[in-house]
């Protein structure tokens, strides 16, 4: 409880127009205005999260947008693309939707594997062809070459309320090492699904 009485005192002194802000990293350029800067200090805070969709709608109008030019800016640090593709989980929009699911792309692994799991987390509970978009990426994730993608992937089934889930799980199984992870997440998939 602590922390997170922190955390909400330190988004209000973020997101308050007033507060005093830090200066951003050197490898960022300065903001063009206070709103920027709040943004860029809210971004580069570990302890700040937002209490709710619409305390950062009313601190920032236009985060869903930022968030995204953010998390797709490729010339940023990856701690700060990922916060800010976490931080999409906020907004589950289809423009959102749409985000997640060219990042699962991403040249970068880390941002293809949080996209996909952050893709499943938000929009796996969706049916039918609303699904296949979402069933799409975390098939494409599970064949990714990089392990943690794969990872991730397969984490991001969890959530995926879609019946054709469970075939994926059994392709990811094939994965030798991958068997306990599939397993778990099987596991956790079914309760919560209540199967």
């Amino acid at each position: 409880m602590m922390k997170t009485l922190r955390q909400f005192a330190m988004w209000a002194l973020i997101a308050a127009p007033q507060a005093a802000v830090a200066s951003p990293p050197a490898q960022v350029a300065p903001p063009a205005t206070a709103v920027d800067g709040r943004f860029e200090a809210m971004l580069q805070s570990l302890d700040v999260v937002p209490p709710s969709r619409a305390a950062f709608l009313v601190a920032f109008p236009d985060a869903p947008d930022r968030l995204v030019r953010v998390a797709r800016d490729v010339t940023r640090d990856a701690w700060t693309r990922l916060r800010a593709l976490s931080m999409l989980s906020f907004f589950p929009t289809p423009a959102t939707a749409d985000a997640l699911t060219r990042l699962t792309q991403d040249g970068a692994p880390a941002i293809r594997g949080e996209a996909v799991l952050t893709l499943g987390r938000v929009f796996g509970g969706v049916v039918g062809a609303a699904a296949d978009p979402v069933l799409a990426a975390v098939s494409r994730g599970l064949r990714d070459a990089v392990p943690e993608v794969r990872e991730k992937a397969i984490r991001a089934l969890r959530w995926c309320h879609d019946d054709r889930a469970v075939g994926l799980l059994a392709e990811a199984r094939r994965d030798g090492g991958m068997r306990p992870l599939v397993d778990a997440t099987s596991a956790r998939r079914a309760r919560l699904l209540g199967r």
